[in-house]
């Protein structure tokens, strides 16, 4: 499998054998009257912005990728597509320790744009990020998604059948 990162783009892996590959700020775009602002803010060495409690925002990594296309394969006695995708995730002490953080989100296998990071402050305080913060991690995973699917009046009840929420673990 072939991954490819534009040039200049800049992911650090703490260990070769960490799953997720830390994103940092490069830049932002806030959310205004529930619309992403058209103006990025490009952050220069030293500069940094604040998110507002409660903010929602763009964080802008830089990180451009190109995955391998997508392969038809057989599980299961049927043919199924197999996508490569990327997920951006939280990193887990700043959801912690400091009660903000990434919101997980997917990018599709033919996406090339900047693998942004939508980001929520849920202090009752502003947050301050500086460029090249680590503030979220991005992770490739494989999606296998059938070739067809068919829709009928009536599936099999699962040893569950429509208990769902809550009803597996405690009481």
């Amino acid at each position: 499998m072939n991954i490819m990162l534009k040039q200049g783009d800049n992911l650090h892996r703490e260990n070769p054998t960490d799953s997720g590959a830390d994103l940092k700020a490069k830049g932002y775009q806030r959310v205004i009257n529930d619309k992403l602002d058209k103006n990025i803010v490009w952050l220069e060495d030293g500069d940094d912005f604040f998110i507002a409690p409660n903010e929602t925002i763009l964080i802008k990594t830089g990180v451009h990728i190109e995955l391998p296309d997508p392969e038809i394969v057989t599980k299961w006695g049927e043919e199924w597509l197999s996508v490569c995708e990327f997920n951006v995730r939280p990193r887990s002490g700043l959801s912690l320790k400091e009660n903000v953080g990434a919101i997980f989100g997917t990018g599709d296998n033919c996406y090339r744009g900047d693998s942004g990071i939508i980001f929520k402050n849920d202090r009752d305080c502003n947050y301050r990020v500086v460029k090249d913060d680590r503030v979220g991690q991005l992770v490739l995973t494989e999606a296998v998604i059938p070739m067809k699917i068919n829709v009928v009046d009536k599936i099999n009840e699962g040893s569950r059948g429509e208990n769902g929420f809550g009803k597996s673990g405690k009481n």
